[in-house]
């Protein structure tokens, strides 16, 4: 797994670049983790596929303070799905990590990769809860999907790692870069 920091002080902008990964062979899971404290939000960007024949599988993400992730059932989110056929909605309370939407399998095409932006809200504080929004979209060979989550990880804790997780294995050439959204004057 490659991982390396691109965060640089003299860079401008309201966006920051922290992390790119990307993975060079098959894995069960990626993470980041030692991500730095100064900026107010984080934005995740993941362009993933997993090695399995299904059409999709499910992305999980574990968040977690001293560089582990929260094992613990801490979780929160709701949840609206749509495919073009139809439309589901849902929520889930006190689980053990969250379901961030679909990832595209292998059994769509070989060459979709699916899309998910992750929003973590105030993930430097430690006097309040983590709030996260997720956009999510997969291509799957003429059957897609669109997501849209909110949830909550009920741990006052500054967050300092993000374990991305999945039904199967992910793909080489699956990414995720991190992003750290200023404070106002910084």
């Amino acid at each position: 797994m490659l991982i390396s920091s691109i965060a640089n002080s003299s860079m401008k902008g309201a966006v920051v670049p922290i992390s790119y990964t990307q993975l060079a062979s098959p894995a069960g899971n990626f993470f980041l983790s030692s991500i730095p404290q100064v900026y107010q939000d984080l934005i995740l960007v993941i362009n993933t596929r997993v090695t399995n024949s299904a059409m999709f599988s499910n992305l999980y993400v574990n968040l977690g303070s001293s560089n582990a992730p929260d094992g613990g059932n801490n979780y929160s989110f709701t949840f609206m799905q749509g495919n073009g056929v139809a439309t589901s909605s849902g929520r889930f309370n006190s689980i053990a990590s969250t379901n961030f939407g679909l990832v595209s399998g292998r059994g769509s095409a070989p060459a979709n990769f699916g899309t998910s932006i992750i929003n973590i809200f105030n993930y430097s504080s430690s006097s309040t809860f983590k709030t996260f929004l997720c956009k999510n979209a997969n291509d799957m060979n003429g059957f897609g999907t669109t997501d849209l989550r909110v949830g909550l990880w009920r741990n006052t804790a500054a967050l300092n790692y993000i374990q991305l997780g999945s039904d199967g294995t992910f793909d080489s050439g699956s990414t995720a870069a991190l992003y750290g959204v200023r404070r106002i004057g910084q």
